[in-house]
């Protein structure tokens, strides 16, 4: 059995940069918005439904690659498939849904590079602790949000790594309730 991790890394970019990265993450949501209305409008739940409505109509309208295109229509049809009855409206710095497609990271896990519109790749540092790293460079990589917070872009990347082995228990412990001791337990503890 595998144990999912999320783990959160400060993005550390130029002015330049920064401000790609936030026209990506405005024109992301402004598709996301689009698809929403017409899911909502044509009552469609499902990720296939709602691809082959909103995917052309959206590449046409918007400068997205079409790797964000596509994450923009999971992410609009995770929320309709929780709670399909209202439309949902996305901010516009609502989190930008990044895979392996659209981010690559670096051989040792200190930098990134993100797809952005219309077309190219930005590289920024991650910062994290010396645990975390350990556990990116040791997982197996998933999918990433990026979340502007404050001012600042931060990565939530999410990785898969092998359960720890559990040792089988060896013998057996009694526990005795008392008044005066709250427990006691039969080593005398």
């Amino acid at each position: 059995m595998d144990v999912h991790l999320s783990i959160k890394a400060k993005l550390v970019i130029t002015t330049k940069d920064r401000q790609e990265l936030e026209s990506t993450m405005e024109e992301f949501n402004r598709a996301c918005n689009t698809i929403s209305e017409l899911a909502f409008q044509r009552d469609l739940h499902r990720k296939y439904d709602i691809h082959h409505q909103a995917y052309r109509l959206i590449r046409q309208e918007t400068s997205l690659p079409s790797q964000h295109v596509i994450n923009a229509i999971a992410k609009v049809s995770a929320v309709y498939t929780r709670d399909s009855d209202k439309w949902h409206h996305f901010k516009s710095h609502s989190s930008v849904r990044y895979d392996a497609k659209s981010m690559t990271l670096g051989p040792d896990s200190q930098t990134v590079s993100l797809v952005v519109c219309p077309k190219g790749r930005i590289t920024g540092q991650l910062q994290m602790s010396a645990r975390m790293r350990k556990q990116l460079q040791q997982g197996e990589l998933g999918s990433a949000e990026l979340v502007y917070r404050k001012g600042n872009f931060f990565l939530h990347i999410s990785i898969t790594i092998p359960a720890p082995k559990i040792k089988q228990p060896q013998g057996s412990l009694g526990v005795d309730l008392g008044f005066n001791r709250g427990a006691v337990t039969s080593d005398n503890k």
